[in-house]
C-alpha cells in the first residue's frame, strides 16, 4: 500500500515482519528504528513526534504491534485485536493516512528514540515517517550581560575586601 499524508519523499515501511531480519528470525528478531544519543543538553520541554500508518482491513492479530520507546520507556503501543483487527493504542486506530503522535520527554542531556515492530504474517503492513525531536532552546546570557555581571561582582568583592575593611 502507499500511505497518504507523507511528509516528503521517503518513509520507512515493512510488511510481514516475522521472517528473517538482520540475520535473525522469529520472535527474537530485531525490527526497529533506533536513533540514539541525541544531545539535548541545551533544550527543555522536549517532545518526540512520529507519523504512523498501517494498512487498513482485517489484517492485524492480537500479537501484532508497533511500539514507540523513548529513553528506554514505552511511550505508546499500537496492538492488533481479535475484533476489529486494526492496530490501535486504545483510542486511535492506525489507517492508510499517516497520523502524527507526540510524546513529552523528561528533560535529559541525551535522548534515545526507538520504534519497534512485530507482525506475525498475513499481509500486515506498516509505515513510519517524520520522526522528530523538538524542544525549547535554553536561554544563554548575552556577552554584554555576562560582562556587566562579572564587573559588578568584581566591584562588590573589591569593595568588601578593600574598602569595607579600612
Amino acid at each position: 500500500y502507499t500511505p497518504s499524508n507523507t511528509d516528503g519523499t521517503y518513509y520507512w515501511g515493512g510488511r510481514d515482519l516475522d521472517g528473517a531480519f538482520g540475520g535473525q528470525s522469529g520472535v527474537n528478531a530485531n525490527r526497529f528504528i533506533d536513533i540514539s544519543n541525541i544531545d539535548t543538553s541545551a533544550y527543555t520541554n522536549l517532545v518526540v513526534s512520529v507519523a504512523l500508518s498501517a494498512r487498513s482491513g482485517n489484517r492485524f492479530e492480537t500479537n501484532d504491534q508497533v511500539q514507540v520507546i523513548v529513553n528506554g520507556l514505552v511511550a505508546d503501543t499500537f496492538k492488533g485485536s481479535t475484533g476489529n483487527k486494526l492496530l490501535s493504542n486504545g483510542s486511535d486506530n492506525l489507517g492508510v493516512a499517516f497520523q502524527d503522535f507526540s510524546y513529552a520527554v523528561a528533560d535529559s542531556s541525551l535522548v534515545d528514540i526507538r520504534i519497534t515492530a512485530w507482525m506475525n504474517g498475513g499481509g500486515e503492513s506498516i509505515a513510519i515517517d517524520n520522526i522528530r525531536l523538538e524542544g525549547d532552546l535554553l536561554p544563554t546570557p548575552e556577552p554584554i550581560t555576562l560582562l556587566l555581571f562579572v564587573t559588578g561582582l568584581s566591584c562588590l568583592i573589591y569593595w568588601r575586601k578593600v574598602i569595607a575593611n579600612s
